[in-house]
């Protein structure tokens, strides 16, 4: 999952996940990521007001848990994303119960 404050590639968090989540035609073969962007509240898609900090430990875990329960994942998350972004993951890693977050990359 990536949290987001700013859209660099033109793709909205609306537009939703990868909708070919296991592209590898090889069924033996690892599933290939999901990769999920996401607004941070008040930003681009994203309904709220933006107050930077405020919001990212508790919505950083509501997105983590959203995330697990899709159909599409395996239960494994991990949540990346630099600068402002970078803090937004480090907050996700504050908000989760333990085992719910696999790999922050802040």
């Amino acid at each position: 999952m990536h949290r987001r404050e700013q859209d660099t590639r033109g793709r909205l968090a609306s537009q939703g996940p990868n909708p070919n989540p296991n592209p590898n035609p090889n069924p033996n073969a690892n599933p290939a990521p999901n990769p999920h962007p996401q607004d941070t509240r008040g930003r681009l898609a994203s309904q709220g007001e933006f107050i930077p900090f405020e919001h990212e430990r508790g919505d950083g875990a509501a997105s983590v848990g959203w995330v697990r329960r899709q159909p599409w994942c395996d239960g494994r998350v991990a949540v990346y994303g630099p600068s402002y972004l970078g803090l937004t993951t480090w907050a996700c890693v504050g908000g989760c119960a333990d085992g719910e977050l696999q790999a922050p990359l802040p």
